[in-house]
């Protein structure tokens, strides 16, 4: 008798499932400038949307113009 683990997808959502709710752990990215920001200076801001993506993959591309067209914090035109 083996053990067959379930599928990676069903773990996958079953961990970020378990996710939801908890706050976000900080960590800092380095900007095109040299500079650095990190996720706790969005504290107090309103939601942070992070899309992380890759210049090659199209949907991915698409995706990202689409969040260009999303409306900055407390309304407004266009990002």
């Amino acid at each position: 008798l083996f053990y067959q683990r379930p599928p990676l997808r069903d773990r996958a959502r079953a961990m970020a499932a378990a996710l939801v709710g908890q706050p976000a752990p900080d960590f800092a990215i380095a900007l095109q400038d040299g500079s650095t920001k990190s996720l706790s200076e969005f504290i107090g801001d309103g939601p942070v949307v992070l899309d992380f993506y890759a210049n090659f993959c199209p949907a991915c591309v698409d995706a990202a113009h689409e969040m260009e067209r999303l409306p900055p914090p407390g309304g407004g035109g266009g990002a």
